[in-house]
């Protein structure tokens, strides 16, 4: 038989480059629909607090994929908090994150710069937690904004910056974020960063305050009974105190009463008036 021949025959046997690179593909398919299968499961499993089946899920998954950012993610969370674990594991938490967080996930961005802004499992370093924070601030995380945009009012791993900080609060506040609707309400009315402006504080306050922010409530209330942006009734300063002293306010306490006096003299005063022009 001629070389020509035996190549022929060669050829004919080998499977082609083609066929192979499209079986790979197919069965890197499989195994990313099986990933997010079982991360679907996993997911459950964790809503449902039993968290040792939904750590058993991650695990799978990431044998599966060992690039599903939302699995490692939710590993790292397991770790930090002990939840389906041994106990509580703050290096490997960081490790989990920061593979996901390379990835662009910005849960476990925000988690790995809280990690180094307090020190959990690395080195403390506020340069790099802000650093995360703005990667995962970017990324429209709410929570990462907040946290950036303290870290700016701070000047801590950056240059203060009140007016950056007002930007990343208002960014956070959009989305609902009732600390940061309360920071920005505090901006607005000191003139911190932005210019003084009762109206947009009373407004922010109001935002945080309709999700019960009890520092949020106790402003609201000092704006109804000085009048700042709304106009001034002791009676919603009375009702706002009181919410924020139902939400562990404390100092709200006493301002309620104080306002309750003033509320009952101002009843009587029209009598009291009456009776002396009599």
């Amino acid at each position: 038989m001629s070389d020509e021949k035996i190549e022929s025959r060669e050829l004919l046997t080998r499977p082609s480059d083609g066929m192979t690179v499209v079986r790979r593909g197919v069965e890197d398919l499989a195994a990313k629909a099986e990933a997010d299968r079982l991360f679907e499961a996993g997911l459950g499993h964790w809503e449902q607090r039993e968290y040792r089946d939904g750590v058993r899920c991650f695990a799978r998954c990431l044998r599966h994929n060992p690039n599903h950012a939302a699995s490692q993610f939710y590993i790292g969370l397991a770790y930090y908090q002990g939840a389906g674990m041994p106990g509580k594991d703050y290096e490997q938490a960081a490790v989990s994150w920061r593979k996901a967080a390379l990835q662009g996930n910005p849960e476990a961005q925000n988690n790995l710069a809280r990690a180094y802004e307090q020190g959990h499992g690395l080195p403390k370093d506020d340069e790099k937690a802000a650093y995360w924070f703005s990667r995962a601030a970017e990324h429209g995380d709410p929570t990462a904004q907040f946290n950036l945009a303290v870290m700016y009012e701070l000047g801590r791993g950056v240059i203060a910056d009140l007016t950056t900080a007002a930007a990343w609060y208002e960014r956070a506040a959009e989305q609902g974020f009732a600390v940061a609707q309360s920071n920005l309400g505090g901006l607005f009315r000191l003139g911190r960063g932005v210019p003084q402006d009762y109206v947009r504080a009373a407004f922010w306050y109001r935002k945080a305050s309709d999700q019960d922010h009890p520092v949020a409530e106790f402003n609201l209330a000092v704006m109804y009974e000085l009048g700042q942006g709304v106009t001034a009734s002791l009676t919603h300063a009375a009702y706002w105190y009181h919410r924020a002293a139902e939400h562990g306010e404390e100092s709200a306490r006493q301002c309620f009463v104080k306002v309750l006096k003033k509320l009952e003299a101002s009843e009587r005063q029209p009598a009291e008036s009456f009776e002396t022009s009599a």
